[in-house]
């Protein structure tokens, strides 16, 4: 077994971590249902990749409804429990979520794999290192060829991560949970900044509001001109490359979010 010892830890812990294989921690490891069901207006939520966002799971008001038959005949065999962690493994590859209740009812299509962890392993830990950027790259590339893309239950499985005994494991997940509990304490701040910067991106580009020079005078009137006259437009590639570990990142749309890439 090979052992690590990372450079930044908590001063009180000095033993080195495992290398294990994601099956190693686990008790369970499929997906969601692959059966087709019936649309029902007044069901249960039967949810896809699309549905796990920002470490949570969504539950839109259209969202697709099956009948409580249909949702019994999925739940036959496992029933999701607190701490199973959900991710999503085709088409968008590697959004997390924790389950975190089980009052509430709904399904998942196969586009969401459902990791139940074993009682040596923190889900909190565990559900912040699936989203490392190492393991994404694992996920990336082992991401099968299909038109939509995805990962075999087989294969995630085999994704290698480090981890640590279980007090550790405990310690950096109370740690990072606060750190996310601060970040949201912000978030209503950052949606109104963002709301005011809309208004003033509207006012400006419909020069509604003007700025002045340095001699408080307007500067010259705008001019409309047409994009292929002040650039050259480029497609991406139109058909899917081969993926590899180690190559250099192919991105598309889900990596551009606010202005940046990630």
């Amino acid at each position: 077994m090979i052992y690590n010892k990372p450079k930044l830890r908590f001063k009180d812990f000095k033993d080195s971590w495992m290398h294990l294989s994601l099956r190693d921690v686990s008790l369970m490891i499929k997906d969601g249902t692959h059966a087709s069901f019936e649309d029902v207006v007044n069901g249960l939520p039967l949810l896809s990749a699309k549905d796990i966002e920002n470490g949570n799971v969504l539950m839109p008001d259209d969202c697709r409804k099956i009948s409580e038959n249909d949702y019994n005949s999925i739940f036959k065999t496992y029933k999701l429990e607190v701490n199973d962690i959900l991710l999503t493994i085709v088409g968008t590859i590697g959004r997390v979520a924790l389950v975190k209740d089980i009052k509430t009812k709904y399904a998942f299509q196969r586009s969401v794999g459902i990791i139940r962890l074993n009682e040596f392993t923190n889900a909190s830990f565990m559900a912040y290192q699936l989203q490392n950027e190492p393991i994404k790259k694992q996920f990336y590339s082992r991401v099968n060829q299909s038109a939509q893309g995805g990962i075999y239950l087989e294969t995630l499985g085999k994704t290698k991560i480090f981890a640590p005994l279980l007090l550790e494991q405990n310690r950096i997940a109370n740690f990072l949970n606060k750190v996310d509990e601060l970040i949201n304490e912000h978030k209503s701040e950052v949606s109104d900044l963002e709301t005011q910067k809309k208004g003033l991106m509207q006012k400006l580009f419909s020069q509604e509001l003007r700025f002045k020079d340095l001699n408080g005078n307007n500067y010259f009137d705008w001019k409309k001109q047409k994009i292929d006259d002040i650039a050259k437009i480029y497609l991406g590639l139109t058909y899917t490359p081969t993926y590899v570990e180690k190559g250099v990142p192919f991105l598309s749309s889900k990596n551009i979010s606010k202005g940046y890439l990630y």
